[in-house]
């Protein structure tokens, strides 16, 4: 651990350690530790591989740094696309949300994000689909594509996501017109 935390202190200096330092946030007691290391060393493109790899390891809280990691670099990450939307079907709900987020961030416009944002609709675990609906939501997708997608998260068994899918929608006033009987 200061090993990693004396690479830290060297900021983008220490760029080449990155590799050793995703590794080894999947054998750390504190991956949160070695995330932020890697966040003060700092990530861009070139880094993006060694996260896609870190985001496959064997911890939860190291797959959720890693997909933290991967949103911070933004657009320069398309090529980890396929990685998090594997890890929208994360076992643990916060590496799922995380990996959303990471979505939103690197495809603002939705394209690529969307389909991979509406699987998360599907999932069992209510607190996944209300962070579906809150990322959907802050896309940057016409409402005719997004639209659909909400309305059927009116429809959702639990109150929460149903409840924030009516103010996303709210959000895009007249053009969502057509989900207002499930209202």
């Amino acid at each position: 651990v200061r090993a990693v935390e004396s690479l830290a202190a060297f900021g983008p200096k220490a760029k080449a350690a990155l590799p050793g330092i995703l590794i080894a946030m999947h054998e750390f007691q504190s991956p949160l530790l070695a995330a932020e290391a890697v966040r003060k060393i700092g990530v861009d493109e070139e880094t993006v591989p060694h996260l896609i790899k870190a985001a496959a390891g064997k911890t939860a809280e190291g797959r959720m740094h890693s997909a933290a990691l991967l949103g911070s670099i933004g657009p320069g990450a398309k090529d980890a696309v396929p990685c998090l939307a594997e890890l929208l079907s994360d076992k643990i709900p916060a590496t799922a949300q995380e990996a959303g987020g990471a979505l939103r961030k690197i495809d603002p416009d939705g394209k690529l994000a969307l389909p991979h944002l509406m699987t998360m609709l599907h999932q069992k675990r209510p607190e996944v689909r209300m962070a579906a609906v809150d990322h959907m939501r802050k896309l940057g997708v016409a409402a005719t594509e997004i639209i659909p997608a909400l309305s059927e998260a009116l429809k959702d068994e639990d109150h929460n996501v149903r409840e924030i899918a009516v103010l996303a929608l709210a959000e895009f006033g007249p053009a969502a017109k057509e989900a207002a009987p499930m209202v």
